[in-house]
């Protein structure tokens, strides 16, 4: 009986541990999973379809964004992690309407789950609308 219960309490080990070490798929990208104890991954997010026409428009050149937010203990969150955040960051000190042909990463950093970070890293093209 008691070889039964340490068998059956090593099984349920290693179903518990190796869970984690399989690849997750989110919106189309395969991504390892986090681990519980260290997690430093970049994993792919979106990426909006092309443009098709560009005749409308003035092109101003590629750009790059970041955005990020943290956690303390999953007690205390900060910051702004999104799209939009990462695309004013993109915008900076141009003279741009919008930008097309956007692709979004995302980075995630985290020790023991105490402290998380998330950093979202958007690419695209800068464009002002013709008027």
């Amino acid at each position: 009986m008691k070889k039964t219960v340490v068998l059956l309490a090593i099984l349920a080990a290693v179903v518990f541990v190796s869970g984690c070490a399989t690849s997750l798929t989110g919106c189309g990208f395969d991504h390892a999973g986090p681990g519980l104890v260290f997690t430093d991954v970049y994993k792919g997010g979106y990426i909006s379809p092309k443009a098709d026409s560009l005749k409308d428009v003035t092109v101003l050149g590629a750009v790059s964004g970041v955005s990020k937010s943290s956690s303390i203990l999953g007690w205390i969150s900060s910051g702004d992690s999104s799209i939009w955040a990462a695309k004013n960051d993109a915008l900076k000190g141009l003279d741009a309407d919008d930008i097309i042909n956007i692709e979004v990463d995302t980075k995630v950093k985290s020790i023991l789950g105490v402290i998380s970070e998330v950093e979202l890293h958007l690419r695209g093209i800068a464009i002002k609308y013709n008027k």
